[in-house]
């Protein structure tokens, strides 16, 4: 029979045993408290794009969609990346879902930002009169991209949303799209310039900065092309084109040509079928553009060759 001594040893190291393991089978317990995450503020509007502009995360295929853990903002100057053009508190209050082929949510925001404003269905400077048939929407050679809270803030509930201007091609620039359409000062890369201005032709999209033959200035639309006439769609051309050149004279005494494009798509079925229309300017001469015609005013036409 075991030695009551040695029972009473084996008890206690079994308890002894017990009570280390405890804290294993329960969880360890470490006292301190709970800290909430402070997570930055949202981009706000007119901060720039500091950083690279990173590989596009997003799905939607007419609106690519960055994380703000992909990319940094700030206060503009110097070289940029693109611009914060509008930030909704919550996603649902943005109205940026999938929306028709085609269309593209940013624009008014784009728009309001480089400083035009819209009246019913057409986009002008402030002060333009909305008059005749033709509606117009000033380009903005730009890519909209959605900005969105990184995978943390979204598992803790945050849901802004926001739009970054970046130009075509996402490249960096100097200067700013702010106000661009009334200042004057539009950067070349927010241009929208081609090779040539016959649309039936397909020409190729061409840096502002580099040598081109014509810049698209504004898309038009016509409900009902009956109303619409040739003289009075190239009179319209002419009148949109002075105001985003901030010019009387958009020719500027024959050095530039004023084309407006009739865009068809094959057989129209009926004679009041609606009609786009693109309003380009061109090099009157065998000379190329090197610089965005927008703004013009009284500098000189940037021509080469």
């Amino acid at each position: 029979m075991m030695d009551r001594r040695w029972v009473g040893v084996l008890v206690l190291v079994l308890a002894l045993v017990a009570v280390a393991a405890a804290p294993s089978l329960t969880g360890r317990r470490v006292a301190g408290s709970a800290e909430p995450v402070i997570f930055p503020d949202s981009p706000q509007v007119g901060e720039c794009l500091i950083s690279a502009f990173p590989v596009a995360s997003g799905t939607e295929p007419a609106l690519p969609e960055i994380s703000a853990d992909e990319a940094r903002f700030g206060e503009c100057g110097g070289v940029v990346g693109g611009e914060v053009v509008a930030v909704w508190a919550r996603a649902n209050d943005a109205g940026l879902g999938a929306g028709r082929p085609g269309r593209d949510p940013c624009y008014p925001s784009t728009a309001e930002f480089a400083g035009l404003v819209s009246t019913g269905r057409s986009t002008d400077l402030p002060g333009a009169q909305s008059t005749g048939p033709v509606r117009w929407r000033p380009t903005i050679g730009y890519d909209p991209v959605r900005v969105v809270p990184g995978d943390l803030e979204r598992r803790a509930g945050r849901d802004w949303l926001g739009c970054l201007a970046v130009p075509t091609g996402h490249v960096r620039y100097p200067g700013t799209l702010r106000d661009a359409f009334t200042t004057g000062a539009m950067p070349a890369q927010f241009g929208s310039c081609w090779t040539g201005a016959n649309l039936d032709q397909v020409p190729l999209t061409v840096p502002c900065d580099q040598p081109h033959r014509a810049e698209l200035l504004a898309m038009g639309w016509i409900r009902d092309r009956v109303d619409a006439p040739t003289e009075v769609i190239d009179e319209s051309c002419f009148a949109i084109a002075g105001r985003i050149m901030r010019t009387a004279d958009p020719t500027r005494n024959g050095e530039l040509t004023v084309v407006a494009d009739r865009m068809t798509s094959g057989v129209v079925s009926r004679p009041d079928a609606p009609l786009t229309i693109a309003c380009f300017v061109t090099s009157a001469g065998p000379q190329h553009l090197s610089g965005t015609l927008i703004g013009l005013a009284d500098r000189p036409v940037p021509l080469v060759g």
